[in-house]
């Protein structure tokens, strides 16, 4: 009789204990089914906020200097204003640019910067 009552005490312990853990493991199962949230692909950045930055400059006389020829624009279209910067880590740092144009175009123009602070002109996109 005590080991009949002592297997069921251990058989209900048992069954009390895997239900317990199932549940965190279910729990976890539903959350790996789960998609990630996506983040925006460009966090885009108000230029003020680069206003006192020379690296920001440097980029922006980047873009002036070289957006004719790598937009493939004609040259009566001035290049007008920045309207939104953004800075992401790609190996060194890619600089964009949402730009305006006085035909009321506007492109997103990418300078890359290496390591060592070199810039390069890198794309120049139709804003989508």
């Amino acid at each position: 009789m005590i080991k009949l009552l002592v297997v069921i005490l251990i058989l209900s312990l048992h069954v009390s204990l895997n239900e317990s853990l199932s549940i965190p493991s279910l729990n976890h199962q539903v959350q790996m089914n789960q998609k990630p949230k996506k983040k925006p692909a460009i966090e885009w950045r108000n230029t003020s906020e680069f206003e006192n930055n020379p690296t920001y400059d440097k980029v922006l006389e980047l873009a002036k200097k070289n957006y004719q020829a790598e937009c493939q624009m004609n040259k009566s279209i001035t290049f007008s204003k920045v309207l939104q910067v953004a800075k992401q880590i790609q190996q060194g740092m890619l600089w964009s640019l949402q730009v305006e144009f006085s035909d009321k175009s506007i492109k997103i123009i990418q300078i890359f910067e290496d390591l060592d602070g070199v810039l390069e002109f890198d794309s120049c996109k139709d804003n989508k």
